[in-house]
């Protein structure tokens, strides 16, 4: 998910940092001109171009330290107004990838007895999203996912991250806010795409299994969570609040034009 968002903001860092890096999305992606950076067409769907993937960066680096997934997709909706493919699209791209990608670079990393896998999850896997039913289900399972298995994979030298960022001024917000996605996406104002990246890059330095972004709404996320009786009796106040700075954000989006893809430098 290198080309957009949350990728193209830690590709930037990454490179920023000296890293080799090898650049993936089913979207062309604007390299540098550099013998550091490797940049492919992948789709998490499918597995031979993420076998290709991984083989190309054996091949270019010699091995792979980390992994970092952030494709994603989302649809906005009540559930049963849907269109069925973009039901199974959110669950392939969000699940079925996030699955697909561990399962391709993970043997790698046993074989030299370390690495780190490192998925980008979402505050919505914590705290359920209504408008965006299966999207936030898939947040939950790839969190789930992520959790356990850094249980199997303990002692093994190989570490596993879930990264859970707020919303974050993205495309995906864009569409959320004229979709009319969940107004919990809303509450608050919406991250920069770097300040998620530098999360990512911190978690690389020192591995944590859970990291909220920012760290200071992790613990209200998981108090909501815990109470779904609260969640329920306080849902029209935060729908009411959340709603109006969603109506707000789609505004300001229509009003600007739309920029044009970054470079990754």
């Amino acid at each position: 998910g290198a080309a957009s968002g949350i990728g193209a903001a830690t590709a930037r860092a990454l490179v920023r940092a000296g890293a080799r890096v090898a650049l993936a999305d089913l979207a062309e992606l604007t390299l540098p001109d550099s013998e550091r950076v490797l940049g492919m067409r992948a789709d998490v769907t499918r597995t031979e171009t993420l076998d290709a993937l991984r083989d190309a960066a054996i091949g270019a680096f010699g091995s792979i330290d980390a992994v970092i997934n952030c494709a994603s997709v989302i649809a906005p909706g009540p559930v049963d107004r849907l269109p069925v493919e973009a039901v199974y699209r959110q669950i392939n791209v969000n699940l079925l990838g996030t699955v697909l990608v561990t399962r391709t670079f993970l043997p790698h990393f046993r074989e030299r007895g370390r690495g780190h896998l490192i998925h980008v999850g979402s505050l919505g896997g914590i705290v359920p999203l209504a408008g965006e039913a299966i999207y936030s289900a898939t947040k939950f399972a790839v969190r789930g996912f992520c959790l356990a298995l850094g249980l199997e994979l303990r002692g093994t030298g190989i570490s596993v991250s879930v990264v859970c960022p707020d919303s974050t001024d993205t495309p995906q917000l864009a569409i959320e806010a004229t979709q009319h996605g969940s107004p919990f996406s809303f509450l608050s104002a919406p991250l920069d795409p770097a300040d998620v990246a530098a999360a990512i890059l911190d978690t690389m330095r020192r591995p944590r299994l859970e990291v909220a972004v920012p760290s200071g709404r992790g613990l209200p996320a998981k108090l909501l969570a815990w109470s779904p009786a609260l969640l329920h009796r306080l849902y029209p106040l935060l729908q009411r609040w959340g709603g109006a700075r969603r109506d707000q954000f789609a505004a300001a989006s229509a009003a600007s034009a739309a920029p044009a893809a970054p470079r990754i430098t």
